[in-house]
């Protein structure tokens, strides 16, 4: 006798990018600015445009930290950023990465501490095939070039990081 099988194997989500961009509420230029000051700045990481027929996808966004930087607050908020910078990093290790629980929303609000800032997302199917590791880079810092500038830059990040506390309380 013969047999035959037909086997149907999954593939991952396509389609879609990642970037990591300081996140400015009601902006629609589409710009990504990749720099900002330490826990007053919000970043964005940001996965749109993903497709898959086995949904619902998770999404799961990450981050290592060089540099001075030592850690990372997530706030959840509502909105979009429409900018297309994508990634692959091959040779990661991904066991170094500190990653936040999968999620079903494609973004995450983060503000971080000083330092340069690799991110990373991994966009799954509801049967678990995922995306290669999307990566970007941020850079966090509070030194502005002049000292009239440090001092004006240090008020306006005070200022910024109080408020953001408050909110958040």
């Amino acid at each position: 006798g013969l047999a035959t099988a037909k086997i149907v194997v999954n593939s991952p989500p396509l389609g879609g990018s990642f970037s990591s961009c300081l996140f400015v509420a009601g902006d629609t230029t589409g710009s990504c600015v990749t720099e900002g000051l330490p826990l007053a700045d919000t970043f964005r990481l940001n996965a749109p445009d993903w497709s898959d027929e086995d949904t619902p996808m998770t999404y799961q966004f990450g981050y290592l930290v060089t540099g001075d930087g030592l850690t990372a607050a997530a706030v959840t908020t509502a909105g979009t950023n429409t900018s297309n910078a994508s990634t692959t990093a091959a040779t990661v290790n991904a066991s170094a990465i500190t990653w936040f629980a999968p999620q079903s929303k494609s973004f995450i609000d983060v503000e971080f501490s000083t330092g340069t800032i690799l991110t990373y997302c991994r966009v799954a199917d509801s049967l678990l095939a995922e995306t290669a590791l999307l990566t970007g880079t941020l850079t966090v810092s509070d030194t502005p070039s002049t000292g009239r500038r440090l001092l004006q830059s240090a008020n306006a990040a005070f200022a910024k990081a109080r408020n953001k506390m408050k909110d958040n309380l």
